[in-house]
């Protein structure tokens, strides 16, 4: 996610696979988000830094850097319904 790599649980990957989604369509709302769950202790200010640069990214660099970020197979497993689920809406047309 970072020069420097965060791993995330399963619980944070969640968190960030929905500020994916807000961001798409309210970028600002997704950051306020992002700063409310650091400010929760959901992620450490590294974190939340690694996540605003992870927003930024394309589709491709996105999905590489969630898989590197993910800590285990459960958070893996989070990253993977989530693209196969993006998959099934983009080819139904939404």
């Amino acid at each position: 996610m970072s020069s420097q790599s965060q791993v995330l649980n399963a619980r944070q990957i969640s968190h960030v696979l929905e500020l994916i989604e807000i961001n798409l369509l309210a970028p600002r709302e997704a950051i306020r988000k992002l700063e409310a769950l650091t400010a929760d202790g959901e992620f450490t200010q590294a974190e939340c830094y690694a996540i605003r640069m992870l927003l930024v990214l394309d589709h491709a660099d996105l999905v590489n850097a969630l898989r590197e970020a993910s800590e285990d197979d459960e958070a893996l497993g989070l990253v993977r319904d989530h693209l196969v689920h993006e998959a099934r809406v983009v080819c139904e047309g939404g």
